[in-house]
């Protein structure tokens, strides 16, 4: 996080870490620069609007190095108060693949798996394995535990299906950015 002063900024950033370190860094002098002219600013917009500027945001600047001819699916898993939608995608061929489960960053209320399609594409064509984006739900409609229990009962359904996939129920991988 950007340490700020009232217009002017700090050259370091502050990183918390677990557990409670903080480490401070040199920042650099591109981003203390944008930060300065940025200033401090707080968004004040509806959820649905961030949700769907993140959206595009994410999905514009995803780079595309994947192979054509990947499958792509949707599935829901519906518990008795809620539903979470998996985003699967595969190569088009191949048997007891890796499976990675991948829970997507925008600070837990933001983003979702299709905003990170391009990233889910990627992984599954540069690691050859199925991958499995999580649709954890978000805040702030579902507080905290829910989107930590989410990613669970999907892992739990990943290791399940993960043969009628083409993957390998043993070899899953969960990974993420920011909030996932």
């Amino acid at each position: 996080y950007p340490l700020m002063e009232q217009q002017t900024c700090i050259n370091h950033l502050e990183i918390e870490t677990y557990p409670a370190n903080i480490k401070t860094l040199p920042l650099d002098a591109r981003l203390a620069k944008q930060f300065k002219r940025q200033g401090r600013f707080n968004v004040n917009l509806p959820v649905f609007l961030m949700r769907g500027l993140v959206h595009l945001a994410t999905l514009s600047f995803s780079f595309r190095f994947y192979q054509k001819g990947l499958k792509s699916s949707y599935k829901e898993i519906r518990l008795s108060d809620r539903s979470i939608g998996l985003n699967i995608v595969s190569p088009p061929t191949g048997t007891n693949l890796p499976l990675i489960l991948y829970i997507h960053g925008g600070g837990g209320v933001l983003a979702d798996s299709s905003s990170y399609i391009h990233v889910l594409k990627n992984f599954c064509s540069s690691a050859n394995a199925v991958v499995v984006g999580v649709d954890y739900n978000r805040a702030p409609e579902f507080k905290f535990p829910v989107p930590l229990h989410d990613c669970f009962e999907a892992l739990k359904w990943a290791f399940e299906h993960a043969e009628d996939l083409g993957a390998n129920p043993n070899q899953i991988i969960l990974a993420g950015d920011s909030a996932g």
